[in-house]
């Protein structure tokens, strides 16, 4: 299917979001397997609990961990929320959560932009596509009304089209270019730069 290739939108969001959901469920399903429930050390240790086996940690006041729990601490850690509730508690999930989090933290930041990426392209299409310009549309991009179109006035054109800058920009760019222009032959000099500066800060 065309809208599965990695050039297309569908393709492009879809590689950026098989690392995050990988790092998600890897989460998910470690810390609740590995830190179902523990007593953790340090400053985190629960006094009096003992890990004996999972009824007996809980029933000690172990740190438990559900798998929605887990879910729950690669969601909000992944995408840097992070609000303390849960955290990793035993010295193999601190260990893991080390290179998970920076692997995942990275995952997770690159499908936010694939998703950014994919709803600009849906509203305002894909820059990679060929443009169809009519004819109307040609004497609309060719504002110097010479029959040709300049590489400007097309880069202009395909920014209007995108919502990048607006109309009333490229007016006021180009009033400012002809203030420098002085002689208007298309070209300005650094002299001319200059000139206009002066002008600027005497008015």
């Amino acid at each position: 299917h065309s809208w599965l290739r990695p050039e297309s939108a569908w393709g492009r969001l879809l590689m950026a979001s098989v690392p995050a959901v990988i790092d998600i469920l890897f989460g998910t399903i470690f810390y609740a397997v590995f830190e179902a429930c523990t007593c953790s050390y340090g400053a985190t240790r629960v006094e009096g609990c003992r890990a004996d086996d999972y009824a007996t940690c809980v029933q000690t006041g172990g740190h438990v961990k559900t798998y929605f729990s887990a879910f729950y601490m690669s969601v909000i850690t992944l995408t840097t929320v992070g609000y303390g509730d849960y955290s990793p508690r035993s010295r193999l999930g601190r260990g893991v959560a080390t290179l998970w989090m920076v692997a995942g933290v990275i995952a997770v930041g690159n499908w936010i932009k694939g998703v950014s990426d994919f709803i600009s392209e849906l509203q305002h299409g894909s820059l990679c596509q060929s443009q169809e310009i009519d004819k109307h549309a040609f004497h609309v991009i060719d504002r110097s009304n010479d029959g040709a179109l300049s590489r400007s006035e097309y880069v202009n054109y395909v920014l209007i089209k995108y919502g990048l800058v607006s109309e009333d920009d490229l007016d006021m760019i180009e009033r400012q270019y002809d203030e420098i222009d002085i002689d208007g032959n298309g070209s300005v000099k650094w002299e001319e730069i200059q000139e206009a500066m002066a002008r600027r800060q005497n008015a």
